[in-house]
């Protein structure tokens, strides 16, 4: 079952097990009202936990290094790596190491700058000398300023990811991410499921 792909965290699996087993496989009456709310409830843990800069809800991957790719800057967790291996040299990620991938959504610099005017109360001094680090990195090399500012790896023994990043994190895909990989749950049971702007979403539609 997708759920037990690689690419899901472990949060995500052992939720969505969870509903599996106890509201479907063992449940004498499959209450869809009921699992739904549960996936709604999701959604929020998400976003609340996204607010906190916790890495609960990322994706886990493997970095390689440059060599291991045809093309590297195709790779996102290659790309991510090296924006933190950039920002950290103490504590760089090397090839071979697990890692947490967070997706944001400075595509541009445009959008970069605008982010920032936007929660300009949010950052400190600190955090401006560090966006101002990332910005020359990514949009002054042209093939990491073609994907933009969307991807940031901490090696997985991080917890929780740099709280500067909150305003960057594209919060509609990751939770896009931990829900899609359930949503056979919801297919099984009867439930429509829907794609709206490549953003998958459910419904309380059932399929006769």
């Amino acid at each position: 079952m997708d759920i037990k792909k690689v690419k899901v965290n472990k949060v995500s699996q052992n939720y969505f097990k969870e509903i599996l087993t106890e509201d479907i496989l063992k449940s004498p009456e499959i209450n869809s009202s009921h699992i739904i709310g549960k996936f709604i409830t999701y959604e929020k843990m998400i976003r609340d936990s996204i607010e906190e800069a916790s890495a609960d809800f990322t994706r886990p991957a493997k970095f390689s290094g440059m060599n291991a790719y045809k093309f590297p800057y195709r790779m996102e967790v290659f790309r991510g790596s090296i924006i933190w291996n950039e920002l950290y040299f103490d504590e760089v990620i090397l090839p071979m190491d697990a890692v947490k991938i967070i997706k944001l959504k400075a595509e541009t610099e445009e959008i970069f700058n605008k982010i920032i005017v936007d929660n300009e109360e949010f950052f400190s001094d600190e955090d401006l000398e560090t966006l101002d680090k990332i910005k020359d990195f990514v949009f002054k090399d042209e093939e990491l300023g073609h994907y933009g500012f969307t991807r940031f790896c901490i090696p997985n023994t991080k917890n929780a990811f740099p709280k500067y990043l909150i305003p960057f994190v594209d919060v509609d895909v990751i939770v896009d991410d931990n829900v899609r990989s359930a949503l056979i749950l919801l297919q099984s049971i009867g439930l429509e499921t829907l794609e709206v702007k490549g953003i998958n979403r459910y419904s309380n539609i059932i399929k006769f």
